[in-house]
Order: structure tokens, then C-alpha cells, then sequence
């Protein structure tokens, strides 16, 4: 698509916005405010829609996203516990209308909480954040969001020696009970289809492009609709 210098200026700021809010996203994640991540960073026009996925599956529309990050995450102690989440290496795509956008990075980050021996359980992680966003009355908000994880390891102790297969992610209950479980994400097997799955250039929003439940992201190749 052909852009006037003006409409150039308006989709260079849009992206800095977009980096802005996924920047943003990370200190609430960190800081364990998940209130303020839904209140501040979510749709509010989209609420039914809406979607958050993990490894194991989609939580659809935002009472189902406040269940899981309100009800069951906040109940977790922060006594004694840190949390650090960043986001690398973006790729933004705006697309041609300007009123919906992709974002992928690396999410390297850890978790540390603390032992009733007076020790601290600490674990690095590693993990790939996909969303699309949506423009709503000028500020662009989080629509869908996929926080695929990774690996999970244990600070102090060499990543070699990890077994390939048959090992049980500590991580994984963090995940809880997804509205639709499905697979979006085999640990064990790496990212081959990660580079089908990042962000396109679209002349406007493809469900089928897209990081909601009903897109291709966590299909297998058969699975998938090519054209």
C-alpha cells in the first residue's frame, strides 16, 4: 500500500505506541498488578472476544482472563516471591487500515519465591509473547495475547543437563484451566512453525492470521489452511 508522508508520520507513531503498551504490559506482569494490566492495557470495547493463551490453551473473552489473572493469579503470596518479565527483538506489523496490529518478541525473564527452610526457589525462563492489537477511540489495547512458554531453569544449575524429554515444568500449574484447552505449544519439540506464525502484512485483520482461538497459531502444518 502507497502512505502520504502524513499517513507515514501517524503509523510511526502507532508503532512506538504499540511498543509502549507491550513495554508496558511487562512492569504489570512483573509487579504481579494484574487489575491494572486488565483495566489499562485490555479492550474495553472488545471484552467478548478477547483472548489470552498459554501452551496448554485459550482463556475467551474478559470475565474468563479475569478469573484466571485476578481470582486464581493474585492469590499466589508475593511475600518473599520477585518476578521480572521483559520483552526482546519486536516485530510490529501495522496493518494497511491502521485499526489493528501484530506483535511478536522474546520474553526472557524469572521467578523467584521464597522456601520454608529460608532458601529462594529461583527459575529463569524463556518465552515468545505473540498479540494482536486494536485500536479503541484513538489508544491501541491489547486484544489478543498468547505468552508461549519456553524453558524453565533452574538458576545455578547447568542448562545441559536438563533432560530433553519426561521433564515435569514447575511452571506449568501457573497455567490453570484454560476456557479451550488446546495445544498451542510443545516444549519439547521448538518453534517449527514459528516463522508461519509472525506477523504479517495485511492489508486489514485476518481471523485466520491471527493470535486469536480461532486463527492458525498451534496448528500443525496438516491442520492449516494453506493459500
Amino acid at each position: 500500500m502507497q502512505y502520504t508522508n502524513e499517513e507515514l508520520a501517524i503509523r510511526l507513531w502507532d508503532t512506538e505506541h504499540i511498543r509502549h503498551t507491550m513495554n508496558r504490559m511487562c512492569y504489570y506482569l512483573s509487579n504481579r498488578d494484574f487489575r491494572g494490566l486488565i483495566n489499562n492495557l485490555w479492550v474495553q470495547k472488545n471484552k467478548r472476544t478477547a483472548s489470552l493463551g498459554y501452551n496448554n490453551g485459550y482463556y475467551i473473552g474478559m470475565d474468563e482472563i479475569v478469573r484466571h489473572l485476578v481470582l486464581e493469579q493474585t492469590d499466589l503470596p508475593k511475600t518473599g516471591s520477585a518476578r521480572m518479565e521483559t520483552l526482546t527483538t519486536p516485530l510490529i506489523k501495522l496493518h494497511g487500515d491502521g485499526k489493528t496490529a501484530q506483535y511478536q518478541g522474546y520474553m526472557p525473564g524469572f521467578r523467584s519465591s521464597a522456601q520454608a527452610d529460608g532458601t529462594m526457589e529461583t527459575y529463569l525462563t524463556l518465552d515468545m509473547c505473540f498479540a494482536d492489537l486494536i485500536k479503541e477511540e484513538g489508544t491501541w489495547k491489547i486484544w489478543h495475547l498468547i505468552l508461549m512458554h519456553d524453558h524453565t531453569m533452574e538458576a545455578g544449575k547447568p542448562y545441559g543437563k536438563l533432560p530433553t524429554f519426561g521433564w515435569n515444568d514447575p511452571l506449568e500449574e501457573t497455567f490453570g484451566t484454560p476456557t479451550v484447552p488446546q495445544e498451542l505449544h510443545d516444549p519439547s519439540y521448538g518453534w517449527e512453525l514459528l516463522y508461519d506464525d509472525m506477523p504479517r502484512e495485511l492489508d486489514t485483520y485476518e481471523e485466520k492470521y491471527s493470535y486469536g482461538p480461532y486463527g492458525d497459531f498451534g496448528k500443525k502444518y496438516f491442520q492449516r489452511d494453506k493459500r
